[in-house]
C-alpha cells in the first residue's frame, strides 16, 4: 500500500508541467529509490515508476528479479535492416514499434537516457543520439531499433539492435 501511495504521488507531481522538469525527474528518482528500499526490506512485490510507466516487479526468491546497474549487459552483434526508410516514415515507425507511454528512463539503470526512447515496459527502444543525428542527410543516416530482454535468473540484460538507414 505504501509503495502505491508513493507512486501515485510521484505520478501526480510528474504530470504537473508547471513544476520544473529537474524537480519532476528528481521526485521520480526518489520514488523509485524508496520503493526499491521498501521492497528489499520487506521482500514483497513492489511498484515503481519508470518515466510515465508504472512497472510491477515480483520477487523470484533468489537472485535479482529486476535489472539494476549491476546487471550484466550482453550486447548482440548489430544487424542491418534490408531497406532504407523515408524520413517521413520514421516517427510513425518509432511509434508503431514502441507503443503508448514512451519514456526516456533506462530500464536497467532507472536513469534518464538522452540517446534513447523506451517502450513503457522497457523491452524496446529507439537509439537516436548525437552520433545518429550527426549522420542525417548523408548516405549513412540511421537510427536503431533495440530489444531489451532480461534474464532474472542470471541477472543478464541482452540487447539486440537493428540499424535502420534513412534515405537522405
Amino acid at each position: 500500500m505504501l509503495n502505491k501511495a508513493i507512486i501515485k504521488a510521484a505520478d501526480k507531481i510528474a504530470s504537473q508541467k508547471w513544476i520544473p522538469k529537474w524537480i519532476r525527474e528528481k521526485v521520480a528518482e526518489i520514488a523509485i529509490s524508496f520503493t526499491i528500499f521498501v521492497e528489499s526490506t520487506f521482500n514483497k512485490a513492489a511498484t515503481y515508476v519508470a518515466g510515465d510507466a508504472i512497472v510491477e516487479s515480483v520477487s523470484e526468491g533468489t537472485g535479482n528479479y529486476r535489472p539494476s546497474v549491476n546487471t550484466k549487459v550482453n550486447t548482440l552483434p548489430e544487424t542491418k535492416a534490408p531497406n532504407a526508410m523515408r524520413p517521413s516514415d520514421v516517427v510513425d515507425a518509432w511509434n508503431d514499434y514502441l507503443g503508448q507511454n514512451q519514456t526516456n528512463i533506462n530500464p536497467r539503470t532507472g536513469l534518464v537516457d538522452n540517446n534513447r526512447i523506451f517502450s513503457a515496459d522497457g523491452t524496446k527502444s529507439i537509439r537516436f543520439g548525437n552520433h545518429e543525428m550527426g549522420s542525417l542527410g548523408t548516405p549513412k543516416g540511421h537510427f536503431h531499433f533495440e530489444t531489451w530482454t532480461y534474464d532474472p535468473v542470471n541477472d543478464v540484460m541482452t540487447i539486440s539492435n537493428i540499424l535502420q538507414r534513412i534515405i537522405p
